[in-house]
């Protein structure tokens, strides 16, 4: 029996086991197929149903696709020489075919219904969206898992081998890493640089984004590319975005002293990545950080990028929302690269649009990047926000954009992220440049 399930793909030895054999996969089975959800489409359209006597597949037929059953009855059998052997009865909760989005070979069995049935397609669409959707450790270990049964079922299978060796040494290397991280932040290896952005009317330095970077004993300064999609990825945002909250708002209480003794007053900004805008206590982290330090809240801006904001756009306004009753502001980070919506943007409490860099490196040579910088433009004063714009590297694109409308800007042109002495000196500095047609000097 077990011999003729491992053919279906649903037998004792497959990992994805129905109940008949392996109890305690039903519950994880149902439990799965709940986040089977196609993008774009109806539900319906990834449903089967199927009427008594129904066939689903004949052995022989194509596969590609596997299927979860929420109610009803199915055989598996196969038919040889005029007669239907019974391989085993599936019910609700069960998992058929999961084998065929693997190897996609033909059909090794039949499966009818023997009472009405419905049943939930897996298509191989799916299980790539949510393979790319998984936390990146869980993706490496499944994917290994995936080569590792092809390595076996595989006759010449050195290429196989070599690409699960491949990826058996990016999941030692990837829990190495945030083993490493997870020490750093305990040894205080963490540092926050800042990067000015800039008055584009007075060329006054009025604020910084907190920027964290990491010296490691060993490693030395590590590439901010190579240490922070871990971080966002995993677990280790929690402690890490905690730091780089609390750190942050006690450098801009000691920025805040210095550009006051100029009589100006700058914003720090503070990015806020997706999973911390779904921790149950984010907002009493944010409000210990800003009593903690002291700070005045109107100098804080909580930075969020576009696309994060609409993945958590319920969670994320009554979030926002607080934080705004605290007097704390909000930067919506990328603006262009996502959405874009003009609903979200009359909903949300936000105080400043940083447009993304895309429209702002060729402003100079496409018209048709100005013209959309300039709707951006009347839009965020339509709606009472300041425009920040990202990325600027040249002289004369910090012009363009003030031309059409940008309050401040961010770039290469002015400073990359500095350390904190560094960041006290820019708030003294005298840029070299000067616009023929100045602003009125703003403040955020």
């Amino acid at each position: 029996l077990e011999h003729h399930l491992d053919m279906v793909g649903v037998g004792g030895s497959s990992p994805l086991a129905p109940t008949t054999l392996q109890p305690a996969f039903a519950g994880s089975c149902r439990l799965a197929v709940q986040g089977f959800r196609a993008p774009h489409l109806s539900a319906d359209k990834y449903r089967r149903f199927l009427a008594t006597g129904e066939w689903l597949f004949r052995e022989g037929d194509p596969g590609d696709t596997a299927f979860v059953i929420e109610n009803g009855l199915l055989e598996i059998c196969r038919e040889q020489d005029g007669q239907r052997e019974r391989i085993a009865q599936l019910g609700p909760g069960d998992m058929l075919g999961e084998m065929s989005l693997i190897d996609k070979l033909p059909r090794s069995a039949s499966a009818f219904a023997r009472l009405p049935t419905r049943l939930r397609v897996i298509t191989p669409d799916h299980l790539t969206e949510k393979l790319a959707d998984a936390d990146p450790l869980l993706r490496l270990l499944l994917k290994m898992i995936l080569k590792r049964y092809r390595v076996a079922t595989d006759t010449d299978g050195k290429a196989a081998e070599e690409e699960q060796k491949q990826d058996r040494d990016a999941v030692i290397k990837r829990i190495e890493l945030e083993h490493e991280i997870e020490q750093a932040l305990e040894r205080q290896e963490f540092v926050l640089y800042f990067q000015p952005i800039v008055d584009l009317g007075s060329f006054n330095t009025v604020g910084f984004e907190a920027l964290v970077r990491w010296v490691s004993p060993t490693r030395g300064f590590v590439p901010p590319g190579e240490f922070i999609p871990v971080v966002e990825e995993s677990h280790l945002i929690h402690g890490v975005g905690r730091w780089i909250l609390r750190e942050g708002c006690k450098a801009l209480k000691r920025l805040a002293a210095v550009a006051t003794a100029h009589g100006d007053l700058i914003f720090v900004n503070i990015n806020l990545s997706g999973k911390q805008l779904t921790t149950p206590d984010i907002f009493g982290e944010i409000k210990s950080a800003i009593e903690d330090s002291g700070i005045n809240p109107r100098q804080l801006k909580l930075e969020i990028t576009e696309s994060l904001l609409m993945n958590n756009l319920d969670s994320a306004t009554e979030l926002l929302d607080r934080c705004r009753e605290l007097g704390a502001q909000i930067a919506l980070d990328d603006f262009g690269t996502g959405y874009s919506s003009l609903g979200y943007l009359r909903r949300l409490p936000i105080n400043t649009i940083k447009v993304d860099r895309s429209f702002v490196a060729p402003v100079t040579e496409d018209a048709g990047s100005g013209k959309i910088l300039r709707a951006i433009s009347a839009l965020g004063r339509s709606l009472g926000m300041n425009l920040v714009a990202e990325g600027i590297e040249t002289r004369e694109q910090a012009v363009a954009v003030h031309e059409l409308g940008f309050d401040y800007g961010q770039g290469f042109l002015f400073s990359k992220a500095v350390p904190e002495a560094q960041a006290r000196e820019l708030l003294t500095q005298d840029w070299p440049w000067s616009f023929e047609r100045r602003r009125s000097d703003k403040r955020a």
